[in-house]
């Protein structure tokens, strides 16, 4: 999980979440100034499709900024937890660390795995010359 959360920048998040209230904004300001109190062609569904979709996606962004928010909050725990300043410190270089740390871990494991069965023969051997 800590590979997935390094790879994503934050910056970019921000940019994006910031986009998405500005551009449902814009929606919600142009079905008013333009599909209020205005007679429609029959069979025109747009001004209904877009209205739906404005309620649905205000509900979920609504949802997304609870969680844009519970984000912050916890990024800023955690890296004040580990004695870092969270206003200065960016999450690509304060989970690079641990992306580099779980890494040489796994490293090291592997390196482990393929190196016991000779160390426990060395270990073997040399006991053995111990008792002659």
């Amino acid at each position: 999980m800590i590979f997935y959360l390094f790879s994503v920048s934050q910056q970019e998040m921000t940019n994006e979440y910031r986009t998405m209230r500005i551009k449902l904004n814009d929606l919600a300001v142009e079905l008013q100034k333009n599909f209020t109190d205005v007679e429609l062609e029959e069979n025109d569904r747009f001004p209904g499709i877009m209205k739906d979709f404005l309620v649905k996606s205000l509900h979920k962004f609504e949802e997304l900024q609870d969680k844009y928010t519970s984000m912050e909050v916890a990024y800023k725990d955690v890296v004040t937890y580990y004695g870092e300043d969270p206003i200065n410190t960016k999450p690509d270089e304060f989970f690079g660390v641990f992306k580099t740390f779980i890494t040489s871990f796994e490293v090291c494991i592997l390196f482990h795995s393929l190196f016991k069965p000779l160390h426990i023969t060395e270990f073997k051997l040399c006991f053995t010359e111990i008792k002659k």
